[in-house]
């Protein structure tokens, strides 16, 4: 299983509707292989990925893949998400979860 923590640091505006902007940008972009499609996340996001920091423009997120299914949650007192991607290529399969941590600074 990988993870993947972004850390993002925005202006306050951590309504339902944001977290799941940014959820559905991030679905993309993973699906796209393209992180430049999540702009929910201010330009010193930082990452960690198993456990290491990465580049956003690296590792898992910027490999497209066929998500088979997703499942996140948002709360909205934290600002954060957690999602769920589970891609079921024969080749090379993955469970991915994700957490979002958004702050005022």
């Amino acid at each position: 299983m990988s993870s993947v923590l972004f850390v993002a640091i925005v202006s306050a505006n951590f309504t339902r509707a944001f977290l799941q902007n940014a959820i559905a940008q991030y679905i993309a972009a993973q699906s796209n292989g393209n992180s430049a499609l999540i702009t929910a996340l201010a330009n010193n996001a930082s990452r960690i990925e198993s456990q290491n920091p990465v580049s956003i423009k690296t590792g898992v997120v910027s490999q497209p893949m066929k998500i088979d299914h997703n499942i996140s949650i948002r709360d909205t007192t934290n600002c954060t998400t957690f999602t769920d991607l589970t891609v079921t290529n024969p080749i090379k399969s993955y469970v991915i979860g994700t957490r979002m941590l958004f702050t005022e600074n």
